[in-house]
């Protein structure tokens, strides 16, 4: 091999990455300001539950939950996938979900979270960039029939809008981490045949 083949074979190409996003940890700086995000959410919307939820292979978590009176969700909370939860369409259809009163609406009035009495919910998808899938969802929930209004709507879409921009943010730090050890994985193995080719010509 020369010297400008090795080379050219130690550059990082980006498209043989398959990064894992399962696995990129959420900071803790990152994440109060995601749960400052859902208190003020809670309290600008009058509603007792904002929640930003993470999803798994089979089932879907309590990501944060807004501390707010009334409020039945907790932390690392989860559900299997497959039971008709409201954020499960968000995710499945990838838009924004309304649903003012679902005991008043045929499609909802069996979904699992009116056991906890939300019976009102409006959610958004959060998604990792790339095409790399959907990290869960933003939405907010009461027990009460609830109209969110425009104004909120547009709120959530906002709050939506600058966590996916956090998302982006450690997706290229972790894309930027993989392809330094990639770099450096190929530059120790470029130096060894360097070390090869010199003892031959000594030789």
């Amino acid at each position: 091999m020369t010297y400008t083949a090795a080379i050219n074979q130690s550059k990082v190409d980006d498209s043989t990455f398959d990064i894992d996003t399962s696995k990129i940890i959420v900071p803790n700086e990152m994440f109060d300001n995601w749960q400052q995000t859902l208190d003020l959410l809670s309290e600008l919307a009058n509603t007792p539950v904002a929640l930003i939820m993470r999803v798994h292979k089979a089932s879907i978590e309590v990501f944060a939950s807004s501390r707010t009176s009334g409020n039945p969700y907790k932390k690392h909370d989860s559900e299997s996938l497959g039971h008709g939860l409201y954020c499960e369409t968000v995710i499945h259809e990838a838009k924004e979900l309304h649903v003012p009163n679902a005991l008043k609406d045929d499609l909802w009035n069996n979904n699992p979270d009116i056991k906890l009495g939300m019976i009102a919910y409006c959610g958004l998808p959060l998604r990792w960039p790339n095409q790399k899938g959907t990290f869960g969802t933003i939405c907010m929930l009461d027990n009460k029939e609830h109209v969110y209004t425009e104004k909120f709507r547009s709120l959530l879409a906002r709050f939506q809008s600058a966590i996916e921009s956090n998302l982006m943010t450690l997706y290229q730090q972790t894309k930027l981490q993989i392809q330094n050890q990639e770099l450096e994985r190929k530059v120790q193995l470029l130096t060894q045949e360097l070390v090869e080719l010199s003892e031959k010509l000594i030789k």
